[in-house]
């Protein structure tokens, strides 16, 4: 902005300039002549010269103006490539890079801006799919595509000038790497709910089998009281049974979702009445163990 004052001040002066000197023209001619001809052309000469400086003048100021609006857009094109969350990279033909954002840098693993302009460097899976499309037209929309270890999601646009003849294309890339792993957890975790369900229902199937079973072995228990092989057989399958049973309600667990009941504790205490069932021989546990104070 500063360069483009001074060019409108160093104008300003040159106007000033041209009209002193028209002026000095116009006045040397009338003292030295002095002749009513040129007296007259004296002034027409001035006039002609002025005028000129002006037209020159204003052009140069439609120049600035021009190259002023130029900036502001450009910088407004960087503010807006700056500022999208998507990685945008435009190539030519031959797939050389024209233009890059930092957003395509960073999914790209590409360092510096200057290493990667005016040079065909991109990854040789997405060259080979934009090679393709150049070379059929193809418009891409939405394609995923797998790059070292991330998933990418990319858009493929012709870039044409005002013939209509392509002259590279416009690619827009999203690292959907995060979504696919959360969208993969979530088909794990509908996977697993299924197993939860199915397992409660052979579980209940399995325990309405076991309620009969045992019912049956109680009966057969009671009649042949006395028989004492034979008791002990019932009785080993009733405690096989109640095994089952406890194996099959911890598979009916499995669909259910656990549920927490938080509530305050006395540590302490906790550990006393555990000590306390645990030994044989009834000693005082504080005397072994170290009491703790929170």
């Amino acid at each position: 902005m500063g360069c483009f004052l001074t060019i409108s001040v160093v104008l300003r002066i040159l106007l000033t300039i041209g009209l002193i000197i028209a002026y000095g023209i116009g006045a040397f001619l009338s003292l030295k002549y002095m002749d009513i001809q040129i007296n007259m052309v004296a002034p027409v000469l001035t006039i002609f010269l002025s005028s000129m400086m002006v037209i020159i003048y204003q052009y140069l100021l439609e120049k600035r103006d021009m190259i002023l609006s130029l900036n502001r857009m450009t910088n407004f094109n960087e503010n807006i490539l700056t500022s999208m969350s998507s990685g945008l990279v435009v190539i030519d033909s031959a797939q050389r890079v024209k233009k890059i954002n930092h957003v395509a840098m960073n999914i790209l693993g590409f360092e510096k801006e200057a290493n990667v302009l005016g040079k065909a460097i991109l990854p040789a899976r997405l060259s080979q799919i934009l090679s393709n499309a150049l070379e059929t037209k193809e418009v891409i929309k939405k394609r995923t595509i797998l790059l070292g270890d991330k998933n990418l999601e990319i858009n493929v646009s012709h870039l044409k000038n005002n013939s209509k003849e392509a002259q590279g294309a416009v690619i827009l890339i999203d690292d959907i790497t995060k979504f696919v792993e959360l969208e993969e957890q979530a088909r794990l975790n509908e996977r697993l709910a299924d197993i939860g369900i199915l397992a409660s229902r052979i579980g209940h199937e399995i325990g309405n089998s076991l309620t009969v079973i045992m019912l049956f072995a109680d009966n057969l228990k009671e009649i042949l009281a006395g028989q004492g092989q034979q008791v002990e057989i019932v009785q080993e399958i009733i405690k096989e049974a109640n095994m089952l049973a406890k194996k099959t309600d911890a598979l009916k667990n499995y669909a259910r979702p656990i549920t927490l009941e938080l509530q305050k504790t006395d540590v302490n205490q906790m550990l006393e009445t555990v000590l306390r069932k645990i030994s044989r021989d009834r000693l005082n546990p504080s005397s072994r163990f170290k009491k703790l104070n929170y």
